[in-house]
Order: C-alpha cells, then structure tokens, then sequence
C-alpha cells in the first residue's frame, strides 16, 4: 500500500510497471530526480524492468549522478522513528546504488545494459562491496567476466 504523501506518482507507476502512466508522467516533464520518503528516485527503483529503465533514460534520468556519489548507510525504520522523536533529521541516502540492487535482485539485460551505459563497477556500497565483489557473492561468473573485461 502506498502512502501517496511520502511516495511520489512517477515512484508508484515505475514500481508497478505501469508503462502508460509513466510515458504520461514522463511527457508531464516532471523532476526526475525528485526522491521518496527514502531518498530514491524513480531510476534507482527500476533495476528490475529494462524497458523502464530505459524509458527513464531516455527522458534525462541520469544513471550517473546522484546514485553513486550518496552512498551512505540507510537508517532503519527504527532508527527513523526514534530520530523522529527526538526531532533530530540525519542524512538519509541510499544504501545500493542501481547495479549494486540489479547484481542482487535485476536481469541479465538489466545488468548489461548498466554496464553498457558505463555505470561504475568499483563503486563501494555501505558496506564497501563493489558491484563486481557483489557478483563474486552472487556466483554470477557471466557478471564477473563482464566487468573484468570492462576494467
């Protein structure tokens, strides 16, 4: 269930692979950059449909900036609640950015054609794995040739 006020529209239609609404949202020249309640934007959710994925591209999402250079430990939820009681905001950000998340949860297709638009490979997340580490823990030899060849 979504809570539209913490969730915004074009997050709803990429997360429910609602590609009309979101070629409607995306023609609305909406901010794509804009975040949800857990500071992801609408790219960073679509590393589990390509044809999103692109679509978003396609439209000026930016595959490079802003996923990679905030990589810092989420808060919990637990954590969120006991900071909103004692009325204290840490900096939230991502704890994947979006081929860390595609090596664990997305396509082939999806992969590779992340790793096509040269997204970094050597990119530490939270916990200082690499996309490339995350593959070797994944047992995904075919991601692993990949990025050894990309360098």
């Amino acid at each position: 269930r979504y809570n539209f006020l913490q969730y915004p529209m074009l997050h709803i239609a990429v997360q429910c692979n609602a590609i009309k609404i979101l070629e409607y949202l995306l023609e609305s020249k909406l901010n794509l950059e804009v975040m949800n309640w857990n500071r992801e934007t609408a790219l960073l959710l679509a590393y589990q449909n390509l044809e999103i994925l692109k679509l978003l591209v396609a439209h000026g999402a930016n595959l490079h900036e802003g996923h990679e250079l905030e990589v810092q430990r989420k808060e919990s939820y637990f954590d969120r609640i006991l900071d909103d009681a004692n009325e204290s905001y840490s900096d939230q950000s991502f704890d994947n950015i979006i081929l860390h998340r595609a090596i664990q949860h997305g396509s082939n297709e999806t992969i590779l054609y992340l790793i096509d638009q040269n997204v970094n490979i050597h990119n530490p997340d939270v916990d200082g794995l690499t996309p490339v580490h995350q593959a070797a823990v994944k047992n995904r030899l075919d991601i692993l040739k990949i990025s050894v060849s990309k360098g």
